[in-house]
């Protein structure tokens, strides 16, 4: 189990149903204790709170802000062959290149990083812990 929410690399825990052999396993009465035939879940639900890791958390799988950053050389090479334009050099002459390609080639690429959202992902020991 991991300290924090979510984590794709472990073994996914399955859900427990109480049986009567662990209704009675702590002498505490506390208020949030689990009876007989109820169900310990170890994912977050739409119903739950957020993880306490970070409050701040989209419920579900959302796109973060648009941004660009500078296309790698393999990624320029691919460009300039398809345009049959040569690829010889350095990275800021296969740039050049492209730049002063007619139209002009973009030597940046846009994109969107995925924020991950909690529900349905395996709820961590911190969460269990507090």
């Amino acid at each position: 189990m991991n300290l924090s929410f979510g984590g794709d690399t472990v073994p996914f825990i399955c859900n427990i149903i109480i049986g009567p052999e662990l209704e009675n396993i702590s002498p505490y009465n506390i208020p949030n204790k689990l009876k007989c035939g109820e169900v310990e879940k170890h994912i977050f639900l739409p119903t739950d709170n957020p993880p306490i890791i970070n409050l701040s958390l989209p419920k579900e799988d959302t796109l973060g802000p648009m941004k660009t950053h500078n296309l790698s050389r393999v990624e320029l090479e691919e460009k300039l062959t398809k345009h049959g334009i040569s690829i010889d050099g350095k990275k800021k002459d296969l740039v050049a290149r492209a730049k002063s390609n007619n139209p002009p080639m973009a030597a940046t690429k846009k994109f969107r990083k995925v924020i991950k959202g909690w529900i349905g992902k395996q709820i961590g020991l911190l969460e269990l812990l507090y």
